[in-house]
This record gives structure tokens, sequence and C-alpha cells, in this order.
């Protein structure tokens, strides 16, 4: 009788861990095709494989959040439309992405601002006014 425990015991572990599989290269599959709002369904699972899962769910919403903030804001300064900083706390290379993000916001901005200053002073017949150049890098 205990040996049918054992066996049943290891029989719904190896079917557990298939499922766990299963669902992990679901994920994976997802990541690659770009599909990152794919999460796990731990709903099919109990106990440590719902636990891990639900792991991964927070894994990929760490990463995902900052990209899509960083997506949102390369979009808008393509546009022209320059936001303001972004204020979120980040750790580590999203941190250094956010940081990238407000250097850039803030060089353009200050291009936008001398040309703005040279066309208000070329209107106004200021043809010997001069941008500081070394304001600007690159």
């Amino acid at each position: 009788m205990e040996k049918e425990t054992k066996k049943s015991t290891a029989s719904r572990s190896r079917s557990s861990n298939a499922a766990v599989f299963e669902e992990v290269q679901r994920l994976v599959k997802a990541a690659i095709a770009g599909k990152l709002d794919t999460r796990a369904d731990v709903n099919k699972f109990d106990g440590q494989d719902k636990e891990m899962l639900n792991g991964v769910n927070e894994m990929i919403d760490a990463i995902v959040g900052p990209l899509n903030v960083a997506a949102e804001y390369i979009d808008r300064i393509s546009k022209g439309d320059i936001p303001e900083k972004i204020t979120d706390n980040y750790n580590g290379d999203f941190n250094e992405i956010k940081n990238n993000i407000n250097v850039c916001s803030d060089a353009l901005n200050l291009l936008i601002s001398d040309t703005d200053g040279l066309v208000e002073s070329a209107i106004e017949g200021k043809l010997d006014s001069r941008a500081d150049a070394s304001k600007h890098q690159g």
C-alpha cells in the first residue's frame, strides 16, 4: 500500500512539473514573439507551483513596466512632444534608461529654447545673436 502511495505521489509530481514546464515554455514563446502582456495562468496551479509562476509573472511585470514607460516617452519625443522628466523610481539598468531619456529630453528642450531665441532675434533683426554652444553636448 505504501508503495502505491509513493508511485502515485511521484506520478503527480511529474505531471505537475510537466505542466509548469509547459506554462513557462508558453511564456518564453510569447516573450520571443514580442507578446509582453502574456502572463502565466496561476489559477491552474497550487502550492509552490502557483507561487513560483506568480513570481515569474511579477518578474515579467518588473521588466515590462519600465520598458513601456521608455517606449511611451520615446514615442512622444519622436512626435515633438517633449514630456516632463520621468520621476518614477527604478533600479539598476532601468534607472540608467530613465536617466538617459531624461538627459535626452533636457537636451532637446535646450535646443528648442535656443532655436526659439535665435528665431526671435532674427525676427528682431539681431543677426549677431548666437546660442551658447558650450551648453550643448556633442
